[in-house]
């Protein structure tokens, strides 16, 4: 029972020492009880959390959100009023989150990764880079199209699909490298669809592990950006308690 401030409970004890008595002075008891009622209930409130433990996340604790972070300390600042919003998945959120894009600043970090027919090679930084605003221009050199091919830090045993931006005269083939030496054509990049960002969705089943993804074309083409979806569209969310315990009951509120 919560009270106002204007009014104060001591203490009330009974004691059932002496039981004959105890049934003589139970209309007593529940009058008391009764009065103090309609002193102090008046202004009562109901207040669903009454009685609930103290959160183990203090206020301001470190969280950790896979979008939208500069909101994430919303869920523990005391306040039911404010909330996190994560961004969105898709079309393009995901292009700039290392959890879900497994060629984020590959061809930067791990230049050896990242091939191409080009001649003189180029620096393909730019086509894993997680901007629209930039890109690497590849041509045929020597061989008879033109290809570029980005290797993945890890082998995959499944993924979601391939993301990509180009600029074509003609088609560009996507297609999936697996460790076996085979390639699965997961789908075409045409000039209609030019300064577009397209996901090519995976929906079959792998022979061998993934190692990597090819694109190719006859004609020079311009790469923007290059994308490895790892997994199906997801959010996380996470902070670290202010100490070790067993998790009693765990409270949110959240809109899909």
């Amino acid at each position: 029972m919560i009270l106002r401030p204007s009014c104060q409970v001591i203490r009330i004890v009974v004691r059932m020492d002496n039981p004959a008595r105890w049934a003589g002075q139970c209309g007593k008891v529940l009058l008391l009880l009764l009065l103090l009622l309609v002193l102090c209930g008046g202004a009562a409130a109901w207040d669903a959390d009454a009685g609930l433990p103290a959160a183990l996340v203090p206020v301001g604790a470190a969280v950790r959100a896979s979008s939208a972070q500069a909101g994430a300390a919303s869920v523990v600042d005391g306040d039911l009023a404010t909330f996190w919003q994560s961004d969105a998945f898709f079309p393009t959120g995901h292009v700039i989150r290392a959890d879900a894009n497994s060629f984020l600043q590959l061809c930067s970090k791990t230049p050896s990764a990242c091939t191409s027919s080009s001649s003189p090679a180029v620096n393909m930084s730019a086509a894993t880079d997680g901007s629209f605003l930039t890109g690497v221009g590849l041509t045929a050199g020597g061989a008879t199209n033109v290809w570029a091919v980005v290797e993945l830090p890890t082998p995959a045993t499944t993924f979601f699909g391939v993301g990509l931006r180009c600029t074509t005269p003609g088609t560009v083939t996507v297609e999936v490298v697996l460790r076996d030496g085979s390639s699965l054509q997961l789908g075409t990049y045409t000039q209609q669809q030019n300064n577009n960002y397209v996901t090519l969705r995976f929906t079959g089943s792998l022979s061998s592990t993934a190692s990597g993804v090819r694109v190719s074309a006859q004609n020079s083409f311009t790469l923007t950006e290059l994308c490895f979806i790892s997994e199906s569209p997801f959010e996380t969310f996470g902070f670290r308690f202010a100490r070790n315990s067993y998790l009693a009951e765990l409270l949110w509120t959240w809109d899909p």
